[in-house]
């Protein structure tokens, strides 16, 4: 089965996404902007490949209220090769 980074899986389609993916067998990380959102992932988190909490934008990209957690592109690959082989490109 596929592994697979979903983005914004705290809700919404992106959670839904998830969800069916994980009950499909597929390996899935799972991604929270804030700390605080990842407890909405509690119930899938045990059965996915991993969790990556926080904000994803590039340097460019207007900044989110309350970023605490920015997740840099060379950070977000070697956390998405530890928690599941998936290379960023």
């Amino acid at each position: 089965m596929a592994r697979i980074f979903i983005t914004g899986s705290t809700d919404g389609l992106g959670r839904a996404d998830a969800q069916t993916l994980i009950d499909g067998g597929h390996q899935v990380v799972l991604h929270a902007r804030f700390r605080d959102r990842a407890s909405a992932l509690d119930d899938l988190g045990s059965r996915s490949a991993g969790m990556i909490i926080g904000d994803l934008r590039t340097d460019g990209e207007a900044p989110a209220k309350e970023v605490t957690e920015p997740v840099f592109q060379d950070q977000l690959s070697a956390r998405l090769a530890e928690l599941s082989g998936v290379s960023l490109f």
